[in-house]
């Protein structure tokens, strides 16, 4: 048997079972009538109560609230990988360990978002590489007067 919360309203205005609903919502990402099954055990009609918790206005802002603290948080945390990660390029660069230093480059481009795995972005990469000095170019990215027959 799942124990009941207490029915004691918040600072937010909403019961601690409501509070719970919301943090289920956001944070576990769960469905809002996977929420109701796990918060309201004795709910005979999850999908039904669930609309009703996402009509009532404290719910809706509430769950704004913690989705506007989550998105803050990964925005924070992005940041810090990415300086972290230009931190490594830098360090790497500097002890002459060129691949190293593009894959902290790259690290953090994925990490920004910029970069994913696509036909262009392998293209990036390889043409990172290249400049980096660690492999020859691949593909479309080539250099005149290398193996090319020109000078």
């Amino acid at each position: 048997m799942t124990k009941r919360l207490s029915t004691k309203l918040s600072r937010h205005g909403l019961t601690r079972q409501m509070e719970a609903f919301c943090r289920l919502v956001v944070n576990e990402q769960l469905e809002p009538t996977e929420a109701v099954k796990h918060v309201y055990s004795d709910t005979s009609y999850p999908s039904s109560y669930a609309g009703e918790l996402m009509q009532n206005p404290k719910v809706t802002r509430r769950i704004g609230q913690l989705q506007e603290r989550r998105d803050l948080v990964a925005s924070l945390n992005r940041k810090e990988y990415i300086a972290d990660a230009m931190e490594i390029q830098q360090e790497a660069r500097t002890a002459g360990k060129h691949s190293a230093a593009v894959s902290a480059v790259r690290l953090a481009a994925e990490i920004d978002g910029v970069l994913s795995t696509n036909p262009i972005a392998e293209q990036t990469v390889a043409f990172l590489q290249f400049l980096a000095g660690d492999k020859p170019a691949v593909g479309d990215v080539q250099v005149l007067g290398e193996g090319t027959g020109s000078s």
